[in-house]
């Protein structure tokens, strides 16, 4: 098909002549544009991809400000847009992870020792933030120290955030309501007995039982204490 057989504008169009590669193209792989011809920009998709792409490499400098304000502006949209992409193709995650175990892992150890007091600075202020997730790192390490089997991490660090963050709850051992400050993560079947550090052994205790079950089976703790027993299976 020729660029003069194309239909006129007042009538259905399918396709259009990228103004740069000169090939007739389906509209579908052209940009919409609202002052452009059949309402569709002049250059395909892959013209303007290659164009973009160029004019990075040539100004990479100007690239990064434009990039650096936009995420800057739109930080929640962003954030959503990579985890989205992540659950969308987890392949390509794990080929960054492998990329950076290649090349980058040196440069980050040797940023960390010239910018210990920077580096120090950025975690003390995310610990701040993020006091669930200190307390689930510490216990994840203490558990694989013991050789305990590791479970999904997100949902263990979302068990920890609930815990912290929820208005009313009860210990698992005594069934009192426990104060936010007052509450600990305690592992139903202990780590040295070889609980796992996993959603499914993890349970909401007060200071009191948490410190006084210690490493005791569920079984022994209760029976000693003479508690009910607030879960099926216990």
């Amino acid at each position: 098909m020729s660029a003069d057989s194309l239909p006129h504008e007042s009538s259905t169009v399918q396709v259009k002549q990228c103004s740069q590669c000169k090939e007739i193209k389906s509209l579908d792989l052209f940009y919409r544009r609202k002052d452009g011809k059949f309402g569709r920009n002049n250059k395909c998709k892959a013209c303007d991809l290659r164009r973009l792409l160029e004019w990075r490499l040539a100004h990479p400098q100007a690239a990064k400000a434009i990039k650096d304000r936009y995420v800057s502006r739109n930080r929640d949209k962003v954030k959503a847009s990579k985890k989205r992409y992540v659950e969308l193709h987890p392949e390509a995650r794990l080929a960054s992870i492998e990329k950076y175990r290649e090349t980058d892992r040196q440069k980050c150890r040797e940023y960390r020792k010239t910018h210990k007091k920077e580096m120090r600075a950025m975690f003390l202020a995310w610990a701040a933030k993020n006091p669930h997730r200190m307390i689930a790192l510490a216990n994840k390490r203490r558990a694989r120290m013991k050789g305990a089997t590791i479970g999904d991490q997100s949902a263990v660090i979302e068990f920890y955030r609930t815990v912290r963050t929820s208005k009313r709850l009860k210990c698992h051992w005594c069934g009192k309501l426990v104060p936010k400050k007052e509450r600990c993560v305690d592992h139903i079947v202990p780590l040295a007995k070889n609980g796992a550090h996993a959603v499914d052994n993890l349970c909401c205790a007060c200071d009191t039982c948490n410190s006084e079950k210690h490493a005791q089976s569920a079984e022994y703790f209760i029976k000693r204490k003479g508690l009910q027993k607030h879960l099926v299976g216990l």
